[in-house]
């Protein structure tokens, strides 16, 4: 066994102590707090993941009332520790086991939001609870939100090796784990084609996400499939006027410290053009990629309201969006968006969906046009 993988086990094992020293104290059943909530409940499933799929959650939450959140606890991809129930109205939290959620079918709910389950280990029990849920409550509407690909496959960023894989299934030979377990595409597809049967709605935030559900599942009927963007009206980023009149200065924000989300191409951009053109990495920092060169600037996390500010002071002209897989929506390219800046991505997902109509936007079919870009950008830089 690995270093990496003691450590991730003796992790788990930790987190595992602490949730079952939290669940021993609990002074009331999931029964008592149950109780408490009003008529017109909505379920809420969801994971302990962040990113857009929590911000989603937090305004779902702001936006709605008499919500049960129930969140799978774990360390990463290892099998489900524990389950947080949430009554949203009064902050009550019951910690349960997979045997106590028996508890809360029993129980109306007037909607069930299926917001993500990544990760998962039991999503199979889950998924089959509300199969049968339905059956007995005809009225309760169950929404799936599309905020990730976890339903076509357990790699739920579709990035295989080092590609998207473009569901090519028997092509790529992948093979898929749930939590140690081996487990084959087509029983993962089964599953949630039974689910699909019972689901009353599979909301996507994009068109590209629709066709990438259609194309793994064409069983399922068109109606159920609908598109309904995100709301951003919580943007308060402005145009940033003057952007035109500045220098290249290039700017790659967000975590990119995995291949999905494109660090391998970032590692190419820095050693290529560092000593020669300004790269503000605006999330990441040095000990990501452990490349120095003389222009290159790491600023490190930052705190989502500053993200204007920040932009505005390093003076950054051009953004690079590098993730190599689909995004279902992506909201911050909907946030350089609103700051009237200049975004290169590449062809895949929402992301290129949004670029493609903007008038400041650049799409790429591969990082060897992205460098051809940057090459007579930064040639031309120098040669000024």
């Amino acid at each position: 066994m690995n270093v990496k993988r003691q450590y991730r086990n003796l992790r788990m094992l930790g987190r595992k102590f602490k949730y079952d020293i939290q669940y021993r104290k609990q002074k009331t059943s999931l029964e008592q707090m149950l109780q408490d909530i009003k008529e017109n409940k909505i379920l809420f499933i969801t994971n302990d993941n962040f990113g857009g799929t929590r911000q989603f959650e937090e305004n779902f939450v702001k936006e709605h009332e008499h919500i049960i959140v129930l969140r799978r606890h774990s360390y990463g991809e290892r099998p489900d520790l524990i389950y947080e129930i949430k009554n949203c109205d009064t902050n009550k939290i019951y910690w349960a086991y997979l045997k106590d959620l028996d508890s809360i079918w029993n129980y109306s709910f007037s909607e069930i939001v299926v917001n993500t389950m990544v990760h998962y280990s039991e999503i199979k029990q889950i998924l089959s609870r509300l199969s049968e849920y339905k059956q007995w409550n005809n009225n309760c509407k169950i929404i799936y939100m599309v905020h990730d690909f976890n339903s076509i496959c357990i790699k739920c960023n579709l990035f295989v090796k080092d590609h998207f894989c473009k569901l090519a299934c028997q092509k790529e030979k992948c093979s898929l784990y749930l939590a140690d377990s081996n487990i084959q595409i087509d029983e993962w597809r089964m599953m949630w084609s039974a689910f699909w049967k019972k689901c009353d709605e599979v909301r996507c935030f994009s068109e590209s996400s629709k066709l990438l559900i259609r194309e793994a599942y064409p069983e399922l009927e068109e109606n159920k499939v609908k598109v309904s963007p995100h709301d951003t009206s919580f943007i308060k980023f402005s145009p940033i006027k003057g952007v035109e009149q500045l220098p290249f200065h290039l700017g790659i924000v967000g975590n990119c410290a995995a291949d999905f989300k494109g660090k391998l191409v970032v590692e190419q951009v820095l050693r290529k053009y560092g000593d020669n053109a300004p790269i503000t990495l605006i999330g990441s920092n040095y000990r990501t990629f452990r490349i120095r060169r003389k222009f290159v600037n790491y600023t490190g996390v930052y705190k989502h309201d500053d993200l204007q500010k920040i932009l505005q002071e390093q003076q950054v002209s051009c953004v690079l969006f590098p993730s190599l897989c689909p995004e279902t929506f992506s909201y911050l390219v909907s946030e350089l968006i609103a700051m009237d800046l200049p975004v290169i991505c590449f062809d895949y997902g929402a992301q290129a969906e949004k670029i493609r109509e903007y008038d400041k936007g650049i799409v790429c079919e591969s990082p060897a046009e992205l460098l051809q870009i940057l090459d007579g950008v930064v040639n031309k830089e120098i040669v000024e």
